[in-house]
């Protein structure tokens, strides 16, 4: 009985997160397909976590091997899980380590995804029978001041100045202006004007 009420609410958790998966999967295939590619990742990998949300965790690798499945499903699957954690992070690390004092540094939450197809266009779209627009794409992840999930297509600047500020390089990270929308958005937290005071003292 509990392992049949923890059966349901791991394949609860896939459908709540991959709901646009879900949607793709089923408007190709049916909902039976659907069924039977859960329950072929859950055969794949059991139950590994007391919190059951986390199982979901290599759902998008493991749709993006289904061969039969357009290769773009892969991506938006990591594009929702990725959304997820960011929406479920907890609130009180994020306080923590995401407050407006100390030096101007990229928040905890964030996440920058590349692809292959426009999947967030798609998943924004609601068009579950169209397919994804192919081509090179880039989204950011992150949870915001008011610690709801976001996710949004940067541009080629913001772009950089992310990729940037999560590999460790120093700053500055790019324009002004960039980095000031980067902070007003939440994507970077901390104190701008302290970027700027060890701009100076450099130069």
């Amino acid at each position: 009985m509990y392992a049949e009420t923890c059966h349901k609410l791991r394949r609860d958790a896939i459908d709540v997160i991959h709901a646009g998966s879900r949607a793709a999967v089923t408007a190709r295939a049916g909902e039976e397909r659907w069924d039977r590619l859960v329950e072929a990742y859950f055969r794949e990998r059991p139950a590994r976590c007391f919190e059951l949300n986390e199982d979901a965790a290599g759902f998008g690798g493991f749709v993006a091997a289904q061969g039969e499945l357009p290769r773009w499903i892969g991506e938006l699957a990591a594009l929702e899980w990725a959304t997820w954690r960011a929406e479920s992070a907890p609130d009180e690390f994020l306080k923590e380590n995401d407050g407006s004092e100390g030096p101007l540094r990229v928040a905890r939450s964030v996440v920058v995804l590349r692809g292959a197809w426009d999947v967030a266009g798609w998943l924004a779209e609601e068009a579950w029978a169209e397919e994804s627009p192919a081509g090179a794409s880039a989204v950011v992840v992150w949870r915001d001041r008011e610690l709801d999930a976001c996710r949004a297509t940067p541009t080629e600047e913001e772009l950089a100045a992310i990729e940037a500020a999560l590999s460790g390089a120093p700053g500055p990270w790019g324009a002004d202006e960039v980095v000031s929308d980067l902070h007003a958005a939440g994507i970077f937290v901390g104190a701008p004007e302290e970027a700027m005071r060890e701009e100076t003292c450099s130069s």
